[in-house]
Order: structure tokens, then sequence, then C-alpha cells
């Protein structure tokens, strides 16, 4: 069958009727990663794939066949972020030179949950070198363990473009069904906007951040990257849910929701309470097509029957975007210890010192864009009980969250707040509050475009319900126009 923008909804009615199989599906995609990632467009954005994927595929028709059916993503091949470890053939090396040979021995938590829903883990995905986070002037479609990433749109992922760029050309391709992605403040927001994908990065504690390569932990968490709201609901259901490894998923015990696709609601629009936050996210330099396209998607809101309140700014924004952190680089040196000291002997580098040591004796193989970002975090104590790390932590939550999008949601009964592209995504990364992004059309000259949506702590069904039914009242997305 054609696979190509088909969603997880009907690959499972194709697989239900009889038409393909989960081996055959699988297969397929392979075929579609090695024409698209090698050869014609040379997109690149899966760096290896699993050698085991077309087995698991055998056995999950197996189970089909004997009527046993796990869940919504039983056979449905999905990709992986190279920064998430999977306890089989596949390596996790974060895009370091440094971790190309490693291969962890456990599961994330996230990966326990994908492998119980049924999901068949076709490949990891092209990742810039720890998540964009070893050079300051790295492009975020470099990655050293896997080489440059393409754009589906013949564009270029820049700097600043997203750490999940190879899960976003990989999914806006149609190399794959969906992907998992992972933001510590704009890496999923920032690549779907730019090719034309939903995105979710869920509240903080909503999906495991164990077995996670980490870059500032008390902000880093994974997320579905998709072709419509719904594919991306079903894929987080699978993921969401506590994890004994990561404890902070205790906090959302109560919060978790089996089925997150059940929001999906044509109608969440009328009478929905949408804020513009204009102030430091709109009227950006070279910015004035973008937000031509989002004053369009907010009048579309309003013809659905959305309230719009405009503007609706968040107050402390001018504070929040200019403002640096010693919380990111503390949790990054902290972190990736304690990582690497789980790996054990699976890893041939065992601290951050190490891999500071390794890539000076390999120059330009492993750092050609330098490592002032990693020196920068070997140089704070990493230390998690430091007096000045937890006042600083404490700073960025009463102002991104209280003082912030709290406050201004709650002075104007807000059901969302809507930015441009990834634009807020310091707040939500900072505050740990969901965002979802969605396409909103495209520029002159032919780039993609997104909106994201906002909301508070655990608010997803509500972000859900809004982002479906403003991706269904304007249907925006395009798929990329290449050979195949």
């Amino acid at each position: 069958m054609d696979i190509v923008e088909v969603s997880i909804g009907g690959l499972q009615d194709a697989l239900a009727s009889g038409a393909t199989s989960s081996e055959k599906l699988t297969a397929a995609y392979l075929d579609r990663i090695d024409a698209l990632g090698k050869s014609g467009p040379k997109l690149n954005a899966v760096r290896e794939t699993n050698p085991d994927a077309l087995s698991i595929a055998a056995t999950l028709d197996a189970e089909r066949r004997a009527g046993k059916l796990r869940s919504p993503l039983h056979g449905i091949p999905i990709v992986l972020k190279d920064n998430i470890g999977t306890a089989d053939a596949m390596r996790t090396t974060a895009g370091v030179h440094a971790l190309g040979g490693l291969r962890t021995p456990f599961d994330a938590g996230l990966v326990r949950r994908l492998r119980a829903a049924g999901a068949v883990l076709i490949g990891k995905a092209n990742c810039p070198d720890f998540c964009d986070y070893m050079a300051s002037t790295m492009p975020s479609e470099h990655s050293t363990t896997g080489g440059i990433i393409g754009h589906p749109y013949g564009l270029r992922y820049g700097r600043g473009g997203g750490s999940s760029t190879g899960v976003a050309a990989a999914v806006a391709s149609s190399m794959v069904a969906a992907g998992v992605g992972s933001e510590t403040q704009n890496s999923i927001q920032a690549p779907c906007a730019s090719s034309g994908l939903v995105g979710i990065k869920p509240t903080m504690g909503l999906v495991s951040r164990s077995g996670m390569v980490p870059l500032a932990t008390t902000q880093d968490t994974a997320g579905p990257i998709a072709r419509s709201v719904r594919d991306a609901a079903l894929l987080l259901s699978a993921m969401a849910g506590p994890d004994h490894d990561d404890t902070i998923t205790y906090s959302a015990l109560g919060a978790v929701h089996a089925d997150y696709a059940r929001f999906c609601n044509d109608s969440a629009l009328v009478g929905a309470r949408i804020g513009v936050a204009r102030r430091e996210f709109f009227g950006r330099e070279g910015k004035t097509g973008i937000d031509a396209l989002v004053n369009a998607a907010i009048a579309a809101m309003h013809a659905a029957g959305a309230q719009i309140v405009d503007p609706a700014d968040i107050p402390t924004a001018s504070t929040v975007m200019p403002m640096l952190s010693r919380v990111f680089r503390t949790d990054f040196k902290a972190g990736l210890n304690a990582f690497l000291a789980r790996c054990g002997e699976a890893s041939a580098v065992r601290s951050m010192r190490e891999i500071i040591a390794h890539n000076e004796a390999h120059g330009a193989a492993a750092i050609p864009f330098g490592q002032d970002l990693l020196l920068a975090a070997e140089a704070t104590a990493g230390d998690w009980s430091e007096p000045a790390y937890h006042a600083d932590r404490a700073r960025d939550i009463r102002l991104a969250r209280d003082e912030g999008i709290d406050r201004v949601m709650s002075e104007h009964r807000l059901d969302a707040i809507v930015v441009p592209m990834d634009h807020a995504a310091k707040f939500t990364g900072k505050a740990g509050y969901p965002a979802i992004t969605v396409p909103c059309g495209y520029t002159e000259d032919g780039a993609p475009a997104g909106i994201s949506f906002i909301g508070r702590a655990f608010s997803e069904p509500r972000l859900i319900g809004i982002a479906h039914a403003f991706e269904q009242a304007t249907r925006l997305r395009r798929a990329p126009l290449f050979p195949g």
C-alpha cells in the first residue's frame, strides 16, 4: 500500500482489513528511509535502522492473527530521537562522537511503554550533538555521528532550529508513521513549526525522562511528533504514565489519560478563550510573513467560534526572554554524569570531563564547531544541592509560571495562549508547561510556519481539543514535494 501521508488510523484500517501487514508496512518504511535518506533528496533523517524491526513486526502480526491487539499503535513503525536509550542492537549517541558506540544496557521508560503498546521501533533519528548544546555556532542540522540532516521542504535547519530535527524530517517525509522527539527549550516546537508538523511538548512529569541522554533534567521531556493532532495524541497515550525510575512522573498521578485521542473534538474552539501573547513574540526581525500567517490563523479561530483576547501578554516576557540562568549548565553536567554512571561499562566515557578530553584528542572529527557550551557546563559545580542553583531555579519557576503563564491565564480566564512558531519555548521550558505546535500555513518562499498553543500544567486534554479543532477548520499542512 501507499504509505505517504497515511495516518495511524489509516494504517490500522489497512492492517485490520488484511490489505497489508505490519511486516509489509515496516519493509515499506525501511525502503522509503533508504530511498529518501541516502539518495534522492538525501534527507539523512534516520541515523540507524533497527535490524530487528522486521522480526518484531512479524511477531506483532502473529499476535494480531491470534486476536491480540495491544493498542492503537500495534504494528505501527515509530522512530526515536537518538538521545533515547534502547536496550537492543541500536546505539544511542545523542549525535556525539564520544558516544558513537554506546548501546545502553536499559530501555528508556517511554521505550518500555512503546514496546508494551506494540509499536515497531524502526530506528534512531539523527539529532545535533547533545541536543544542540555542544557549541554555540553549531547548526541544528549537524550531527557528528550522523551527518547533515536535510530539510524536506528544501530549506535548512539553522542555528536554534531545535534538536528533534531528524525526527521531524523523517515524519514530514513519511519515512515513518510518527516519531518521538524531546524538548528542553524548543526542540519539539521549533522543528515541527518549520516542517509542517504537529508536536506535543508535554507537561513535565507526564512522560518519563529515565533512560534519555539528559540536557537539563528540570526541563527535559520527550513528546510525540506527527502529521496530525490525532496521531500525536495516540502516541502520547502510549508514552504517558508513571515510571519508578523517574519519580517526577508521580506528580502526574491522577492527571494521566489512557486515551488522549478522545479529546480530539472538531467543535473545541466554540466558546474557547484564546489569548494572543504579542509582546516579545510577534514583530521579530524577518518574521513578518510568519506573523501574517499566525494572524490569519487567529482570525480562523474566531470564525470557528473562539473568543479571542488580543493582546493577552505574558507580564514577565520582557524579563524572562533575555534572562540567563545557571540551571541549564548545572543540570547538564550533573545529569550527564549520572546518566554515564548508569551506563557503566557500556560507555567508553564516564563523565563530561572525559568527553571533553576525548573531543580535544579527536579534534575536528569530534568537535567541528568547538565545544564552548560543554566547557561552560563543565565549569559549573554540577551540584544540584548548590544554593545558587536552587535560587535560580526558584526564580525561573516564579517568573515563568506564577507571575507569567499562570497570571495571564487567570486574569483573562484563558483556555490557551497562542504564539508564532516556538517563540515562547523559553517560557514553556522553564515552567514545565505543555505546548502543542500545529501548521498554520506557508510563507511566500514556501517555508512552513506553525502556531503554538500553550496551557497550564496537565492541560493537554483541552489543548489537544483546541489544536485539533483548529487543524480541522484550516487543514493547512501540505506534503513536501519530492519524488515518492
